[in-house]
């Protein structure tokens, strides 16, 4: 067993069980005994708690996830670095990860793709924004929960942008399917690192397998480093354009050619769900002379780009016209010297006139503090806004690049962030009053995906992302998940005959079948302890968890050592009686026609019924009739036994009960 399950770490910790190995430390569930929560803990192995840089990197994840709080990364509660252990408690989430979710579907959705993607990048915005990047972002460390939530896990290897960006052996890290060529090489990175191995999660998202792929890691590395990717839409045709432009420009080996923020990427994305036929126009090419691959946006019905096809003409009048363009450069140098000379001159300190910077998606408390020397900023006017975040600058009055005085006045206008109301509660609403309901609130940026659930009725909401009650901009996109009931999958139903009971629940267990009751049978022809019969026909198409039923063999039927023939009763007729009389018999107070009838008394003594066997003690009933004349009717009441015979009497009027069938028994 392993040595912390069952154990309490600092007196408060119950560890429950081992639920994930890594690398360097191993994740187990536990549950917090202060706060009654459970939680989960990462315990670096003990082979690295004497190895500096593994402490290291397991101190940085630490530090880097605590100043983190994002509903889309995962939270971290506590962390503990001693000599003989180190661990970080973090919050336990329900779910499987991206990369098994991945395997499971084969491919995903261009909805489901993007929506995931999506919250991949706004974790990872919100971590730049710290100024942490992750460098390790795979599918195996983001958790999907049952809701459609992803959870950004796994900061082990990130690292915060003022430091060095490589490890100190130089070597690149993360794994190899995933990093950036510039990582792979062990560059200095940033931010556009993740960025490209999001690009990768949502190519494979999409086409169901790795832009680049091979059994040995070095060559991973090298298709990487040396070439480009098979462009998604020629493995899958299904992939609408833009989306691809998406993720091209994301995986470009290039960082000056690929998005420069997350924000810019997440804008893209917008764009595309706003409107899937949305396509950007991005066109790569080789910067002459240097052999850099560059881009540019370029409008529909641009002409191409014309380049000389002929080398050698071309050399040949390069080499005719060199005088002229170096005089021309030289030329040029000189005249941009000037300038620059006569700029720095103009706009330096001791300078009254200066020309006025930007200051739109600048934030207001940062200019106010960089240029309180020079300008007067005056705020005018403070308005919600979706696009731009609270304190920063969204437009202003003096334009930007006009000369002003030191100490001139800039009205300007500065965002309170986007207007955030409550997401209503819509989970169980058809999807008709849902969407009604979303936009009462004002919410028109919605989307339905659609999930299988056991719990919520076809075409009914589940839940939505993000979830009710979460204050967000009107503008702000969500997910509405729709049910599509449970999830059938169909199997076939084996043929149980002859099969032992262990044998059979294998069997159905094997198709995802479960084993109901089993009941017991005497069988002259199947072998006792052997199914006889099953509940289900075999080869019937059912859903799987479907409940069979058998009936196991108890062999042949032994003959019964006694026979019960039940008991005989007798009426006595009455002295002088004749003529016919009708018998009526009563068992446990129902009429019996079968033991009832009429007889011609002139002729016998007594009549006799034969009260049948097997039912123990029965209260018999004869009632006695005249069928013409003037007598009253006789009636007589017992109890028999009819296992043993015995007969005892309870009521009689005139009339004698025998026990045999011929007159002469007991009374």
């Amino acid at each position: 067993m392993d040595k912390y399950v069952g154990k309490r770490l600092d007196g408060r910790y119950e560890i429950e069980r081992l639920i994930g190995e890594g690398g360097m430390a191993n994740i187990y569930a536990a549950h917090d005994q202060v706060e009654d929560r459970e939680v989960a803990i990462k315990i670096m192995k003990d082979e690295f708690l004497t190895n500096e840089e593994f402490s290291r990197r397991f101190r940085t994840e630490s530090k880097a996830i605590a100043v983190l709080n994002h509903p889309n990364i995962v939270k971290i509660y506590d962390f503990s670095f001693g000599d003989n252990i180190q661990y970080i408690v973090m919050e336990q989430v329900p779910g499987i990860t991206l990369k098994q979710y991945m395997e499971q579907q084969q491919r995903l959705s261009t909805k489901e793709a993007v929506h995931y993607t999506i919250q991949i990048l706004r974790a990872l915005q919100h971590a730049h924004s710290k100024g942490i990047m992750h460098r390790d972002v795979k599918p195996q460390n983001i958790m999907l929960m049952r809701d459609g939530t992803i959870k950004v896990m796994d900061f082990g290897v990130a690292c915060f942008a003022r430091e060095e960006g490589r490890l100190s052996d130089d070597m690149a890290v993360g794994s190899v399917h995933y990093i950036s060529p510039e990582q792979a090489r062990g560059e200095v990175t940033d931010e556009k690192t993740d960025i490209y191995s999001v690009g990768v999660i949502l190519y494979e998202m999409l086409t169901g397998i790795l832009p680049f792929d091979d059994d040995q890691p070095l060559e991973v590395v090298r298709m990487k480093m040396n070439g480009d990717p098979t462009a998604p839409r020629t493995v899958n045709p299904d992939i609408p354009q833009g989306l691809e432009e998406i993720i091209l420009r994301a995986m470009q080996r290039n960082t000056a050619a690929r998005y420069q923020s997350v924000s810019e990427m997440l804008r893209d994305l917008d764009a595309f769900r706003a409107n899937p036929d949305t396509v950007f126009h991005y066109q790569y090419f080789e910067n002459e002379g240097s052999g850099t691959r560059i881009f540019r946006p370029v409008k529909e019905n641009e002409p191409e780009p014309v380049y000389e096809e002929d080398e050698d003409e071309a050399e040949e009048e390069q080499k005719s016209k060199a005088l002229p363009i170096l005089a021309g450069i030289a030329a040029a140098f000189v005249m941009i010297a000037l300038i620059i000379i006569f700029l720095v001159i103009r706009s330096g300190p001791n300078n009254t006139e200066f020309e006025m910077p930007n200051f739109v998606g600048q934030s207001l408390a940062e200019m106010q503090e960089e240029y309180k020397d020079r300008l007067n900023i005056e705020v005018i006017a403070s308005e919600f806004s979706d696009v731009y975040e609270a304190g920063v600058i969204y437009e202003q009055r003096t334009a930007a690049g006009r000369i002003v005085k030191n100490g001139a006045t800039v009205k300007v206008k500065v965002s309170k962030g986007a207007e955030l109301i409550p997401i209503p509660d819509i989970s169980g609403m058809s999807k008709k009053d849902g969407e009604a309901e979303l936009r009462r609130y004002g919410f028109d940026n919605f989307e339905f995906v659609e999930r299988n659930d056991a719990t919520v009725a076809s075409g009914y909401v589940i839940s939505t992302y993000p979830s009710a009650e979460t204050q967000q901009a009107k503008s702000a996109a969500i997910t509405v998940y729709i049910s599509k009931g449970p999830n059938v999958v169909l199997t076939k139903v084996p043929n149980l005959a002859n099969c032992t009971e262990s044998e059979a629940k294998e069997k159905l267990e094997a198709r995802g079948l479960v084993l109901g009751s089993v009941k017991k049978q005497y069988s002259n022809t199947v072998e006792k302890g052997k199914v006889v019969g099953q509940s289900v026909n075999a080869d019937a198409e059912v859903n799987e968890g479907t409940t069979v039923n058998i009936t196991i063999s108890e062999g042949p039927e032994e003959p019964s050592s006694a026979v019960n023939e039940g008991a005989t009763v007798s009426v006595a007729i009455p002295s002088g009686a004749s003529g016919e009389y009708q018998f009526r018999v009563y068992l446990d107070g129902s009429y019996e026609s079968s033991l009832s009838r009429t007889v011609n008394v002139s002729t016998v003594s007594s009549v006799s019924f034969k009260i049948p066997g097997g039912s123990g003690k029965v209260e018999v009933g004869i009632m006695v009739k005249q069928v013409s004349g003037s007598s009253e009717s006789l009636y007589a009441r017992f109890t028999v036994d009819t296992d043993t015979g015995d007969i005892t009497k309870t009521k009689a009027e005139n009339i004698s009960i025998f026990t045999g069938g011929d007159g002469s028994g007991n009374e």
